[in-house]
């Protein structure tokens, strides 16, 4: 085994260690519609959300 094929095999144990394991969701239609529709077209953001998200602009400057 070359030094790459060893490397590559330790990275790839490591990563499968610390995989977290997938998970599907079936939407029904209405569903699907609803979080589409979040995507495409947003709700304000609340107050609450607004100051979280200044709060953490301000601790990572």
């Amino acid at each position: 085994m070359s030094l790459s094929e060893d490397i590559l095999k330790i990275a790839t144990d490591i990563a499968d260690k610390y995989m977290v394991p997938t998970e599907s969701i079936t939407l029904s239609e209405k569903d699907w519609e609803i979080v589409t529709s979040a995507i495409n077209d947003p709700p304000e953001l609340n107050s609450a959300l607004k100051t979280a998200i200044n709060r953490y602009k301000k601790e990572k400057l």
